[in-house]
């Protein structure tokens, strides 16, 4: 009431500057207790939450609904052709993820023109070979 009374006042006429202060002091307190019961609201829903459960509400499934929508992938362009046939898109899928995690023979290190020091072939093969049990 206080800080409605203030912005009639400063509507009216311009308040003085310890009339301008207490606003100023009245409104950041309102907005420090509307934090709290922001806070304490979540928490009492969180709570609630936990002692209930979910409820598998309207919104609940709607919200799974949209999140499956917006992560599905409708189509993939295919020589430079959008296609959207689900058997064509699995097997672009497929043929991208596989050629991307590809196991590659090549183990050499390469940064630009630094010239790194490597083992011979048969050292460097002998390393990478399968260990026996008496070795161990």
């Amino acid at each position: 009431m206080e800080i409605e009374k203030l912005d009639v006042k400063d509507a009216e006429c311009d308040l003085m500057e310890g009339e301008n202060l207490r606003r100023l002091e009245l409104l950041s307190q309102w907005k420090l207790i509307e934090k709290k019961v922001e806070s304490l609201s979540r928490q009492k829903a969180r709570s609630t939450w936990f002692k209930h459960g979910d409820s598998n509400s309207k919104y609940y499934h709607f919200i799974i609904r949209w999140r499956k929508l917006r992560n599905e992938v409708k189509g993939v362009e295919i020589d430079n052709q959008w296609c959207e046939e689900p058997e064509s898109v699995r097997r672009e899928a497929k043929k991208v993820f596989e050629q991307r995690f590809m196991a590659t023979t090549d183990h050499s290190v390469r940064l630009g023109l630094v010239d790194f020091k490597s083992l011979p072939e048969a050292v460097s093969l002998k390393m990478v070979n399968a260990f026996s049990e008496e070795e161990v």
